[in-house]
């Protein structure tokens, strides 16, 4: 079954960290997607580190192994009710809409994320104790 990949799933990706294998299984399980919105952020996050080459370099690789998806019209309303409504993070509700506009569960540790009670919405928690 597929799976909806946030910016915390895709930094642990990128920088090995404990919790990389599971996002490696889930994408050979059945495949993940991604909103361009959460890729940005991941940019953005990884840039500040001093990563920015790294990570575009990863970003470039990423539609041989990850789906994509645009933030359409109806992504880009769902997230701002979601993050009006849930008090989240802007980008954050790019994953949780498009998790449930697919009807796939979003993997994640982030704890904001973990603690969503949201009809329609199945969180798989990636979260290792690490701090990833």
């Amino acid at each position: 079954m597929a799976s909806c990949l946030d910016a915390w799933t895709l930094i642990a990706l990128l920088d090995d960290e404990p919790a990389a294998g599971r996002v490696e299984q889930l994408i050979r399980d059945g495949g993940c997607v991604i909103c361009w919105i959460n890729v940005g952020e991941v940019r953005y996050a990884q840039a500040r580190r001093g990563k920015a080459d790294a990570v575009d370099q990863a970003i470039a690789t990423l539609p041989a192994h990850i789906t994509l998806v645009d933030a359409t019209g109806s992504r880009v309303l769902a997230a701002a009710r979601l993050t009006s409504r849930l008090a989240l993070p802007y980008a954050d509700g790019f994953a949780a809409a498009t998790a449930i506009e697919l009807g796939i569960p979003l993997a994640t540790g982030d704890s904001g994320l973990l603690a969503l009670d949201e009809v329609g919405l199945h969180v798989l928690d990636l979260w290792d104790g690490t701090g990833a």
